[in-house]
């Protein structure tokens, strides 16, 4: 076939394919040889048409013209399988490949059809402020939106389709669907496991984002966190286990000052070094202090962008001189170095012994308390084998430990429950510690690398007398060297809960008296405590608690579901008259109540998941007569809403106000103005208004200057100082307002929420 004859025949393929698609427009059917008297052409011609446009072998199946929207099917296969059929004959391994891969990525070009759903997505990465992680997160969650479904329903009948044995497809019309979902949910979930290998990550993300909702601030964190729970019952940040803040905050006021006075330098100015000195005799919580701001500054840094938990080192050291050690387990000279181990704490021969103590060497799971130094006991070894070409050796591949506190650890059970129910433990405070791998150089001098792979675990039975600083034990053994100092006596005999439970090993001699003369570190402490006390930044309610003052308290709290232990508590919390909390996370079947405490005010999410949405407000029982709800008002569209009540107390209005990130600033007006009105109708002219209002007190923000103009025109002045912030992001968008300008109102801090909690003082005539 010549050039010409070639170009005649691809423009009949044209012709003939412009005809073809008038003929399908219309309900017309006819045979074949109709269909060429048609197109005016014989049967040669029409297969030469077609051949014009193959590069390759390919079948073409005989079908009538009233059959051209229906797929390649077999009739007899039609039968067997009962479903959607669509055939297609493979004459070449290239072209099987090619179906394979297009039919896989097939969700992933329907994604970029979207071109609306696209362009706002990377129109909120760009202009929306927050971490790189979370803005990361909500980049994922829009792709995998696009693949698995446009919403729930089809996400759950995708998974009953792919990981479950059925005879008839799932509709997304059945409202059993997510019935059956939720009962072969275990199902799904091993099935995928075994097919989707590499998808962990994203089914976390999807957990995160499905309960944190887009309520949440403009500056709020990933997940979270934190956090860590039953991930589908509370909200998705790093979580830290909270026995530690839990208990820092019900200690005496000289233990738990220093930690919420520590946290606003370190999150405001992270990198100035600062030096604070604490002492006190044994058992008095210095202890649980170091581990509190330890446990405080894990949860802050790693929610900063880039930060990974393998780099964030945080080593409390005892503070007994040059030789000491950290209190978790490394003296200091070690973490001096800690950037130039040789071999990362990876132990070439690991002795395995049950019933055994060790420490954890690697961060694990931070967020899940398995960090470097977890104290654990070791329970159980199973042995395999690794995946390892010609290796067939059995060696222990995992270990079973159990940590000190049962919350340790928690998550990665529930991770790995599949994997603990495989291996037959029972005991469900047992936490299975997997193998891992760390690379690094042979010497200084060479550039070879060498890979260990080992359990992250070093023996840790018996202990030195630094390294057991911070900890009590019932019973104790002491063994005694001539060299033993005064110091090291002391560390070593206060580390037991009684005498009958100490031991001695060795001759004890009386060690001599410290004197100013000869001990420096008496004569520091004096000079320490003389010239250079601390100074609290903070003002805490409870210094100024008095019968002619009434304290009420605003926190976004980010889930009261999760932070309740810490809220019952909390002694600052509990000096307060009124508490109203925002972003409780609540549900109606919760119960928060609080000794001395009633509930006057309360909302909880509407939906069985657990939203950033919910407030509630407690007052104390002896004030509860005294007390009026004057005004509430909630205002919801979708996602954005907004919260305004007013109550009374002794001759006082105070307005608590939530407002979510979206809300128009009109809405929150109107229903401010209405809670104002109210109150100078029933003759209350003293007036506080605080709250969440998500608008930055500084004119960059365009509500900024309305914000302003509206409290000036209400006669409401800012009694807050505008030179701090109310956030872990250095943004003041918790407000405190008052008609009295002489109104005492400060900003404390938070261990758990991003949110700083913003109280005030009122007078009681």
């Amino acid at each position: 076939m010549n050039e010409q004859e070639k170009v005649s025949v691809k423009k009949l393929h044209s012709e003939i394919k412009e005809i073809t698609e008038v003929i399908a427009r219309t309900d017309e059917d006819c045979t074949f040889d109709e269909y060429l008297a048609y197109l005016n052409i014989d049967e040669q011609s029409y297969m030469m048409a077609l051949r014009s446009k193959l590069k390759r072998p390919t079948v073409f199946l005989k079908r009538n013209l009233n059959e051209r929207r229906i797929n390649a099917y077999n009739r007899e296969m039609l039968k067997l399988w009962e479903a959607h059929m669509d055939m297609q004959l493979v004459v070449s391994p290239y072209g099987c490949v090619k179906y394979i891969v297009s039919y896989v990525s097939k969700s992933q070009k329907e994604e970029s059809c979207n071109d609306n759903s696209k362009h706002k997505t990377v129109y909120e990465l760009k202009n929306k402020s927050g971490f790189l992680t979370r803005r990361y997160k909500r980049l994922v969650i829009q792709f995998r939106n696009y693949r698995e479904g446009e919403d729930k329903l089809n996400f759950q009948r995708e998974n009953l389709m792919l990981f479950t044995a059925w005879r008839t497809e799932p509709s997304l019309l059945d409202p059993t669907l997510p019935v059956q979902f939720s009962q072969l949910l275990e199902t799904i979930q091993s099935n995928r496991n075994n097919y989707c290998k590499y998808d962990n990550t994203f089914d976390n993300i999807d957990v995160d984002l499905m309960e944190e909702d887009e309520e949440n601030d403009e500056e709020s964190t990933v997940a979270p966190q934190f956090k860590i729970l039953d991930l589908n019952e509370t909200p998705s940040d790093f979580q830290l286990e909270m026995p530690h803040t839990e208990k820092i905050a019900s200690q005496t006021e000289a233990s738990r000052f220093p930690l919420p006075n520590l946290l606003p330098e370190i999150k405001t100015n992270p990198s100035e070094p600062f030096y604070h000195f604490i002492s006190g005799g044994a058992g008095v919580g210095k202890s649980l202090l170091i581990n509190s701001i330890k446990q405080v500054l894990e949860r802050f840094w790693i929610h900063q962008p880039n930060n990974k938990p393998d780099d964030i080192h945080i080593l409390p050291i005892a503070p007994t001189g040059t030789k000491s050690k950290a209190t978790i387990g490394y003296m200091l000279t070690q973490a001096q170095n800690l950037q130039h181990k040789k071999t990362q704490n990876m132990q070439y021969l690991l002795k395995l012994c049950t019933e055994t103590k060790y420490i954890v060497s690697h961060n694990i799971a931070v967020p899940d308390g398995i960090s470097n130094g977890s104290p654990c006991i070791l329970k159980k070894v199973i042995y395999g084998q690794l995946c390892e070409k010609g290796n067939r050796e059995q060696i222990p591949i995992r270990a079973y430990v159990q940590f000190e506190k049962e919350t340790t650890g928690e998550k990665t059970r529930q991770k790995l429950k599949n994997i603990i129910q495989a291996d037959g433990i029972a005991d469900k405070t047992w936490t299975p510690i997997q193998r891992i791998c760390r690379s690094f150089s042979l010497n200084e001098n060479t550039h070879i690398q060498v890979t260990r792979n080992q359990l992250p675990l070093l023996p840790s039975n018996a202990q030195t007398i630094h390294c057991s600083q911070s900890c009590t034990y019932k019973n104790i053994l002491v063994f005694i060297t001539k060299n033993l100092s005064r110091k090291l006596l002391y560390t070593a005999f206060s580390r037991v809960e009684s005498l009958q439970g100490l031991h001695i090993s060795g001759i004890y001699k009386k060690p001599i008296r410290a004197t100013i003369e000869n001990d420096p570190s008496l004569r520091e402490m004096i000079r320490m405590r003389s010239e250079a006390q601390l100074q609290f930044s903070l003002t805490f309610p409870e210094e100024v608690k008095n019968d002619e003052n009434i304290i009420a308290l605003f926190h976004n709290v980010r889930s009261l579901n999760l932070h309740f232990p810490n809220v019952c508590s909390d002694k600052t919390l509990l000096a307060c008259d009124i508490i109203m909390l925002a972003e409780t996370w609540s549900q109606p079947a919760d119960r928060y109540e609080i000794d001395n405490f009633t509930i006057v005010y309360r909302t909880d999410c509407a939906s069985t998941k657990r939203k950033a949405f919910g407030t509630l407000i407690y007052v104390k029982s002896a004030l509860l007569p005294h007390i009026n709800i004057l005004f509430q008002n909630e205002s919801i569209s979708g996602t954005n809403h907004s919260t305004v009540v007013a109550v009374t107390v002794c001759s006082k209005t105070v307005i608590m106000v939530y407002k979510s990130p979206k809300c128009q600033w009109l809405v929150l007006q109107q229903q401010l103005q209405q809670a104002i009105n109210t109150s100078l109708q029933n003759n209350v002219h003293d007036i506080a208004i605080m709250g969440d209002f998500n608008i930055k007190y500084q004119v960059s923000d365009p509500n900024f200057k309305n914000l302003n103009e509206f409290m000036i025109q209400n006669n409401c002045l800012m009694v807050l100082d505008p030179t701090k912030v109310s956030t872990d992001h250095n943004s003041l968008i918790d407000l405190c307002f008052s008609t009295n300008p002489q109104t005492n109102s400060f900003i404390f801090e938070s261990a758990t929420s991003d949110h700083k909690p913003i109280w005030i003082e009122l007078s009681n005539p």
